[in-house]
């Protein structure tokens, strides 16, 4: 080789492919296994008690869970929790069992005091509509004032209910003093803000059931979103304990809701709400805007509804429509009424047929050479438009068998829905709790009474069932403004 010879070529470096990540298994329902990008788009689960929709959701959480989703779950007779509960990774939130977690609504502050406190408020005491929308919204203002001076001076739940229901309208001055409820107890307010205080104790007397002594410091359902916890979070309850305990599920789940929200967009992540009875659990504030745009925050839903008549109950018509349509896969088992049969009926839309008709046709005649006779054939395309399901058929489904539609399918289809594998249970459903559940505050001093108080004013807050009942919207006080 001479001096100036030249040096051999290296062969290129070749880019390392990168291993792909192994894919997530797919949940399946019937013979459908179900295609990733379907998953954030929303799950409908219509069917009267008793056709499947249980065993639909036990299928697909068979997959969701061990795969490292999460999610919260409303779980009546614990069913779920009874079949994937893990102490170690998964939390409790039933005040009621023995292995729930010590919560307040003071653990969900973040950030600026005024604002976390308005919106909590907001769980706890949903909007109303039409004549009550103003009054709920003066309950809001007042409860909000209330956990932004419990927070702040370190209080706990039991003073919460304390102000809420039985403080005086002195000690509620100064507290409200400089903020937006400071105008509800100025004198002369007395009947408006008698109404307001019974507004607010129907949603806040079955908080007596949380731990007293719990505050800011106890769990935290935002904190628990936000850290990546992979567990899920149940609440558990037996039959009598829905009507009890409903107002509480239903500011969890709604506190939930804000909680993924608030998650850094990723459509990888997936963060389940599985409402088995959302039509009857009670009012959300954020559930239409969870159902609608959660989406690019990993946010799925699983909504099962027994009839569509029972959420108008607590939102009106074109809002509970505008949820159930933001949920774009539905799965329709036997349908328990008409009127739900004829909603879904032309919710799975229409299809176009084409038909051909063949007539002919016969004359006779006579000429000069005889009679004769004369056929003649023609065909003619007719279209035909027919929705997919009658109502009819919708109501006559058979047990484990439904309709499904997925987003963007042209056509749905009837599949027979397989049971889960028998699994031994790895907790109990619900233990109860020995802990005695904190003493009914005594009702607040005498005041002159309101015009057309609300349900939980006139039971004196003696009868706990009443006072957990919605409260009727009392007549607007005049010359008041809320």
């Amino acid at each position: 080789m001479g001096l100036f010879a030249k040096p051999t070529a290296q062969p290129a470096a070749q880019p390392v492919a990168k291993p792909k990540p192994p894919e997530r298994p797919r949940f399946q329902i019937g013979p459908l296994p179900i295609p990733h990008s379907m998953e954030h788009r929303g799950w409908l689960l219509s069917g009267a008690p008793g056709t499947g929709k249980t065993v639909v959701i036990t299928g697909m959480l068979d997959t969701i869970i061990p795969r490292g989703d999460s999610g919260f779950v409303a779980d009546r007779s614990g069913i779920y929790l009874s079949r994937y509960y893990n102490p170690e990774r998964d939390v409790i939130l039933s005040p009621l069992d023995a292995r729930g977690v010590d919560w307040s609504p003071l653990a969900e502050f973040e950030g600026d005091d005024n604002y976390s406190a308005q919106t909590i408020a907001q769980s706890i005491i949903p909007d109303g509509s039409g004549e009550s929308a103003q009054w709920n919204a003066g309950a809001q203002i007042a409860l909000t004032a209330i956990l932004e001076h419990c927070f702040d001076n370190h209080l706990n739940n039991a003073e919460i209910l304390r102000f809420a229901v039985r403080a005086d309208l002195d000690e509620l001055s100064e507290i409200f003093k400089g903020k937006a409820a400071e105008a509800q107890v100025a004198p002369g307010n007395e009947k408006m803000f008698g109404s307001i205080r019974a507004i607010i104790a129907a949603y806040i007397m079955p908080y007596q059931r949380l731990a007293p002594d719990a505050g800011r410091h106890s769990f935290s359902i935002k904190q628990h979103i936000k850290s990546g916890n992979q567990g899920w979070l149940f609440f558990n309850y037996t039959t009598p304990q829905m009507m009890p305990l409903r107002k509480i599920l239903c500011a969890m789940a709604d506190i939930w809701c804000e909680a993924v929200m608030t998650l850094p967009p990723d459509e990888g992540r997936r963060q389940w709400l599985v409402l088995d009875e959302f039509s009857s659990i009670g009012r959300m504030n954020g559930i239409a805007n969870y159902v609608a745009n959660a989406r690019k925050h990993g946010g799925c839903s699983i909504l099962g509804v027994q009839s569509i008549y029972q959420g108008y109950d607590e939102y009106t018509e074109n809002t509970f429509l505008g949820m159930i349509s933001s949920l774009n896969n539905q799965l329709i088992l036997r349908t328990a009424d008409g009127k739900t049969a004829e909603y879904l009926s032309n919710n799975l839309g229409n299809r176009q047929e084409s038909r051909y008709i063949h007539s002919t046709n016969s004359s006779q005649g006579s000429s000069s050479t005889g009679a004769s006779s004369n056929q003649g054939e023609s065909y003619a395309q007719q279209l035909v438009v027919e929705k997919n399901f009658l109502e009819g058929e919708l109501l006559s489904l058979p047990d484990l068998h439904a309709v499904i539609k997925l987003a963007g399918a042209a056509r749905p289809t009837v599949i027979e829905i397989n049971l889960p594998a028998r699994k031994p249970p790895v907790a109990e459903p619900f233990v109860a709790r020995v802990r005695a559940p904190a003493p009914t505050p005594a009702p607040a001093p005498a005041q002159p009474p309101a015009p057309a108080a609300p349900a939980a004013e006139a039971a004196g807050l003696e009868d706990l069932d009443a006072a957990l009942q919605p409260p009727a919207a009392p007549a607007p006080a005049a010359g008041i403004d809320l």
